[in-house]
């Protein structure tokens, strides 16, 4: 009887034992899955703020072009429009 007792006490300890190292193996693997999921979305994020970066530095080129092109326009649409008065005033 007592052999009996003590090999089911030593398998429920052995059963114990190994399910406690077991779970923990299991939550630091699910703790690295996590980690590894983290690490890959910040990669992602990374990349699509180094895009943006690149797009937004693009189009402030473009204003700064499209801006001197437009004071340029102005100049000379008021040079013009200086030299269609003068020509109005010697026909008059």
């Amino acid at each position: 009887m007592n052999d009996t007792l003590l090999a089911g006490l030593l398998g429920s300890g052995t059963t114990l034992l190994a399910w406690l190292l077991g779970k923990r193996q299991s939550n630091a693997q699910a703790a690295n899955t996590e980690l590894d999921a983290t690490e890959k979305a910040v990669a992602i994020w990374r990349s699509l703020a180094q895009d943006l970066k690149k797009e937004v530095d693009d189009f402030r080129e473009l204003v700064l072009q499209l801006r001197k092109e437009v004071d340029d326009l102005r100049s000379e649409n008021t040079k013009l429009r200086h030299e269609i008065n003068e020509l109005k005033d010697n026909k008059v």
